[in-house]
């Protein structure tokens, strides 16, 4: 039986909780406030990053110690949200993230310092193009020999610890890569002929020729084929070809190999290597060994690698219609636009890609103004 001093003390204890909960209510909106106004401030050049960034990079190099990709995947898709709330310039070229040497205290572990480093000089390349020096080209090849070699080594000599990435980020890695490379070559192109004038033009001249090795084509052609033989990619396709199902080799983290057959890291690696490879064969203009690098490709199969990533579905069949194109071959050229063209059509996240939509339209319409009408007829019926 409740008593009359029992109901005072419950109503007593609900105006207590009530206030508290007000009083609780106003110190968190406080705090938040006061946060958001201290996290909102721009990233001092040489200065301790925000906490935010700190805890960034920290959560980083954990989930990548541990293995989580689900959580290392969060990270990398909030990294561009961080970049537009600490550097991003309202005029100008934007502010870089902060120099290795100052994350050099929070990032201790190797592999995650070099993903730290991807991520930097592609945010470098990408929003700071206007301050963009040799020494960032030098060190951004530097850090791609350094990911590569150590993505290899962890192939050729497994050990306890096995390096896992979601296979956005390693796309992003390797489709960066071939970017900056033509990007490299097109500048070094521009800087011997004169066409473009710096207020260093002659010191950065005698850099690249201090420097041959640089995004020489010879070499990233020896990364890519290298990748491709290490994780064994070929093998896990040939299984696929001969009829296995792909979701019956799943990652074997108890496996003494660690290669396309047992890790999905290294499958992806060596698959997008293939992608890449294709993609520096068109560039050079050799249309026939850019098809023929992906010819051990199963384009026809629902659970094809090529669809895990978007970016890699579009640059497959784009490279593929444009060689085609390049030989000749119009009607080869109009379905592999038309493919891509029709799995936009069904894919809302395609719009995020608009410029590789309109370059597929246009294509395909050069293909049907220059092929022979009586080709696109027959092709049609």
């Amino acid at each position: 039986m409740i008593t009359d001093h029992d109901r005072e003390l419950i109503e007593s204890a609900a105006v207590y909780n009530a206030k508290a909960g007000v009083l609780g209510s106003r110190l968190r909106a406080f705090s938040e406030e006061a946060s958001d106004s201290d996290e909102d401030q721009p990233y001092s050049r040489g200065g301790q990053p925000p906490e935010a960034v700190r805890k960034f990079l920290t959560d980083l190099q954990n989930s990548v110690l541990f293995g989580n990709v689900q959580a290392v995947l969060r990270l990398y898709e909030n990294h561009p949200k961080l970049t537009d709330r600490y550097f991003k310039s309202t005029s100008g070229p934007g502010q870089r993230w902060p120099d290795v040497t100052v994350v050099g205290e929070i990032l201790t572990e190797k592999v995650a310092m070099l993903l730290y480093r991807d991520l930097y000089y592609r945010h470098v390349f990408d929003k700071c193009q206007t301050s963009v020096k040799f020494e960032d080209r030098k060190e951004s090849w530097d850090n791609y020999c350094g990911v590569f070699d150590y993505v290899m080594e962890q192939i050729e000599n497994p050990g306890s610890f096995r390096f896992h990435l979601p296979a956005l980020w390693i796309w992003d890695i390797m489709d960066e890569f071939i970017y900056q490379f033509s990007s490299y070559r097109l500048h070094v192109g521009n800087l011997m002929s004169g066409s473009k004038q710096t207020p260093n033009r002659e010191l950065e001249i005698k850099s690249v020729k201090d420097n041959p090795d640089i995004f020489a084509t010879h070499i990233v052609l020896r990364y890519l084929h290298r990748m491709i033989r290490v994780s064994r990619i070929h093998d896990y396709l040939q299984l696929v070809r001969d009829g296995s199902d792909p979701d019956a080799l799943p990652e074997d983290p108890s496996a003494d190999n660690y290669d396309a057959l047992t890790s999905e890291t290294a499958r992806y690696f060596g698959y997008f290597a293939i992608m890449q490879l294709m993609r520096v064969h068109t560039m050079l203009g050799d249309y026939w060994l850019a098809l023929k690098t992906v010819e051990v490709l199963e384009t026809r199969s629902p659970k094809a690698l090529f669809y895990k990533v978007l970016g890699c579905h579009i640059s497959l069949f784009y490279q593929t219609g444009f060689s085609y194109m390049m030989m000749r071959r119009y009607q080869d050229a109009i379905r592999a636009f038309s493919s891509l063209l029709q799995y936009r059509n069904t894919t809302r996240s395609f719009g995020q890609h608009g410029t590789a939509q309109f370059s597929e339209k246009k294509t395909r319409a050069d293909c049907l103004l220059v092929a022979p009408v009586h080709e696109v007829v027959s092709d049609a019926s």
